[in-house]
C-alpha cells in the first residue's frame, strides 16, 4: 500500500473537512471519500457542480466521481478505472 507524507494527509484532510462542510451547508448527502491523498465525491447532482469546482474539484467521467488531486502526490502514476481499484492501492477512509 501506498504511504503517503504527514504533510500530504494533512492538506488532504483539510480539504476533505472543507467539501464536507458544503455538503453539510448545501444539505446534499455527497458520498466523500479519502483515497491516499486524493478526495473523491460521490453521490452529487447537476446542480452540485458550481459548488464542487469552486472548492477545486474535478470530474472523472470514468468513474463518475468528482475529485481532488493532491499536489503533494508522490509515487508513481496508476491509471486505474475504478475506485474500487485505487481503495486497493491506496487505502481509504469514508467520512460521509
Amino acid at each position: 500500500m501506498f504511504k503517503p507524507t504527514t504533510e500530504a494527509l494533512e492538506i488532504a484532510d483539510k480539504k476533505t473537512m472543507q467539501v464536507l462542510t458544503k455538503s453539510n451547508e448545501l444539505n446534499r448527502p455527497w458520498g466523500v471519500e479519502q483515497v491516499g491523498v486524493w478526495v473523491w465525491v460521490t453521490n452529487t447532482q447537476k446542480e452540485d457542480a458550481k459548488s464542487l469546482k469552486e472548492l477545486g474539484m474535478k470530474w472523472s467521467g470514468k468513474k463518475k466521481a468528482w475529485y481532488w488531486a493532491n499536489k503533494l502526490k508522490t509515487g508513481r502514476r496508476i491509471y486505474a478505472k475504478d475506485l474500487d481499484t485505487l481503495r486497493g492501492i491506496h487505502g481509504s477512509e469514508k467520512v460521509q
